[in-house]
């Protein structure tokens, strides 16, 4: 099994590559390796809107993009971490983003289709709803708890569907999972699983300390690598 994790924070010692870590122990535990891309360290430039890939759903641009795709494609599940800038996914992984769209065009495959992807995703301060973060943490762990739980072969695409479309309006980080899982769709992926880290303020290590979402992360990493199994071994489809 060989997990792909992809992180887009320009802080490469911060909050997100640290959970990235954790998934990626959990990954390992069950039985896979994980190879790491940090978008910081690599170059990968914005899209120029030269429709160039629209002749062969292939990025002329010469950078990493190209080395990154070929591992997406080698692998057997993506996990795509990012922190909340701005309100949404940072400028490294939207340049990533859109020049992925030379892989969306309908005349030809992604060459992703099926895959699952896992995401992670940090942000500085609290979700909207009562600004309570011990109250928002066990409603929203346990609503993805309990629909991870009861998920099968047809229902995860539903499953991430259902939980990031009924978070309220006006969520930074909900809108940034939304542009994850919008990502993959395009590519005809799965996605099997997501986490949130929020009210982290500036601290790059405020997460160490949380234990919470430590064992988040690493139970994902598990969960993931088993669901990606099973779909490898065409178990789940």
């Amino acid at each position: 099994m060989k997990i792909l994790s992809i992180i887009g924070s320009p802080r490469v010692d911060g909050n997100t590559r640290f959970l990235a870590g954790k998934f990626a122990e959990g990954a390992m535990s069950a039985g896979a390796s994980v190879e790491e891309v940090i978008l910081q360290k690599v170059k990968v430039g914005p899209c120029i809107d030269c429709d160039r890939c629209n002749q062969d759903g292939v990025c002329k641009l010469d950078d990493d993009f190209g080395s990154i795709v070929d591992k997406m494609k080698a692998c057997d599940g993506v996990l795509l971490a990012t922190p909340v800038y701005c309100c949404g996914v940072t400028a490294q992984m939207k340049a990533f983003i859109d020049r992925s769209n030379s892989l969306m065009h309908p005349f030809c495959e992604s060459g992703m289709e099926g895959k699952p992807a896992a995401f992670i995703v940090c942000a500085g301060y609290p979700p909207p709803e009562t600004g309570n973060i011990e109250v928002n943490h066990k409603a929203r762990l346990e609503t993805m708890l309990g629909i991870l739980k009861e998920m099968k072969a047809l229902e995860a695409n539903v499953t991430a569907r259902y939980l990031i479309d009924t978070t309220k309006p006006f969520d930074p980080t909900a809108d940034t999972l939304k542009t994850l899982y919008r990502f993959c769709v395009f590519l005809r992926m799965q996605a099997l699983g997501l986490m949130e880290a929020v009210s982290l303020g500036h601290n790059k290590d405020a997460v160490k300390d949380r234990q919470a979402e430590i064992e988040r992360a690493i139970s994902l990493g598990v969960m993931f690598t088993n669901m990606a199994r099973l779909i490898k071994d065409k178990m789940l489809v």
